[in-house]
């Protein structure tokens, strides 16, 4: 099997590991934290920092996939993303067995759909997003970059969610409605109209609640 580096050690690269072993030879974990260095992620080891990732890449294992979770803000999955593209590595899709994918669907690069995810017809995926467990996806809609689909959402036809939107664990989207970028929908909202780039919104219906102020990590 061809060798790939995960980027990111924590709970959403555990579930990563269980999925993407099946495909590739996994050559280790990088992580920032200094700390996790030397442990162990269901056997895969913690072998150094990001600062890592080139010397790996010119020592011949050239596919990667980022494997931090993100909960509203998608920054520090996008820096990583777009770091290890530059160095120059392939950010391979992660599609889960279980995983029921159209396969009129068109996506991008970094992907990861976990177990049980449903995405319908001619839906798109770009770049960097997580489709978590159980979610559905119906036709038409459009999941652009560095998106979080939590476990559990549902997301109805022709759903647009704008860039490093966050829809949280068993949020239900209704038909047509376009997120715009970097809103956070909260758990279990009911979302029927509209939300402007960066909004937080929660509730049934759901209603905007504050702006979400994006740190870049």
């Amino acid at each position: 099997m061809e060798k790939i580096i995960l980027i990111g050690a924590g709970g959403h690269c555990k579930v990563v590991i269980e999925i993407i072993k099946e495909f590739y030879e996994i050559a280790g974990i990088t992580d920032s934290d200094y700390s996790k260095h030397g442990s162990q992620y269901h056997g895969i080891s913690v072998i150094g920092n990001d600062e890592k990732l080139r010397y790996i890449y010119n020592n011949g294992v050239n596919r990667a996939l980022v494997t931090v979770g993100s909960t509203g803000n998608s920054m520090l999955r996008k820096k990583l993303y777009e770091y290890a593209s530059c160095i120059g590595f392939d950010m391979v899709n992660s599609v889960s067995r279980s995983a029921i994918v159209s396969p009129s669907v068109r996506t991008g690069r970094g992907n990861v759909v976990m177990d049980g995810a449903i995405i319908h017809a001619d839906s798109v995926l770009g770049n960097n997003t997580i489709i978590n467990t159980a979610s559905i996806i119906e036709h038409d809609c459009i999941i652009q970059d560095h998106v979080h689909i939590s476990p559990g959402a549902k997301l109805a036809g022709g759903v647009i969610a704008g860039e490093g939107s966050h829809i949280g664990i068993g949020a239900t989207v209704i038909q047509n409605v376009k997120i715009g970028k970097h809103c956070i929908v909260g758990a279990g909202a009911v979302v029927t109209g509209d939300i402007p780039d960066f909004s937080v919104c929660v509730g049934v219906p759901a209603r905007i609640i504050r702006q979400n102020t994006i740190e870049k990590p």
